[in-house]
């Protein structure tokens, strides 16, 4: 990693919307002042969270402090197929963020103890030596899965996804082979991805504010809430 000054870092905010389907937030996102239109296809995410024992990750959410950490395994596609995951590591100072990835060749095999899963994630020939001591001192805590829109701005400068069929797991009482997925209806979470913030983008905001009920929180505080973790 280059630098940690977070002023070189992407800003990334994220809206959790209730009751608002794709198609109206398509049609909003082309008379949008960002003028947004559909620039990959659509696909299934599947994510894989990790956190201490003490959950330290997640009570820095819930806190509110603004200096903050997240580590996922990630995924496209078919859940159980899990074929050249990311493990990513996130750094997050209130919406500036910044995230190291590295892609595991190895195959990994789901088994009913997740720790024989996460030992096998750990011995993978592709993770450097200090993401394996950080795995160490973790374990696999949340699973979740969505469907993903993306949409970019007609200036390429901002970039917007739309996560609908919300899916978590609670991975502290299940296993990754059978996964007992709590299925969230009528909730969305839309991103904004940019780099400098200017008008376009605050007039944005602005309309969501005031068209939907929001809320700011990240899948993964917002997962372990449902489960009453």
């Amino acid at each position: 990693m280059k630098s940690n000054n977070f002023d070189e870092y992407r800003n990334e905010i994220k809206y959790l919307l209730y009751g608002v389907g794709r198609k109206t937030l398509y049609i909003q996102y082309k008379l949008s002042s960002l003028l947004l239109s559909k620039s990959y296809p659509d696909r299934w995410v599947n994510s894989i969270y990790f956190d201490n024992i003490n959950l330290d990750f997640f009570n820095q959410s819930i806190e509110g402090i603004s200096r903050r950490t997240k580590v996922r395994l990630r995924w496209y596609g078919d859940f159980h197929n899990l074929e050249n995951p990311l493990l990513e590591l996130k750094f997050k100072n209130g919406h500036k963020n910044i995230k190291k990835s590295v892609l595991i060749k190895d195959k990994l095999i789901y088994d009913k103890k997740l720790s024989k899963f996460l030992n096998n994630l750990i011995s993978s020939k592709s993770l450097p030596e200090n993401f394996k001591y950080l795995l160490k001192e973790l374990r696999p805590v949340l699973a979740n899965r969505y469907f993903r829109s993306y949409h970019l701005s007609a200036n390429k400068k901002y970039r917007v996804t739309t996560d609908t069929c919300l899916n978590f797991a609670n991975l502290i009482t299940s296993s990754l082979n059978f996964p007992y997925w709590k299925k969230l209806k009528d909730t969305s979470i839309v991103e904004l991805k940019f780099n400098k913030s200017d008008d376009y983008i605050i007039n944005f905001m602005t309309e969501i504010y005031s068209r939907y009920r929001v809320s700011q929180i990240s899948k993964y505080t917002y997962g372990l809430y449902n489960y009453n973790l």
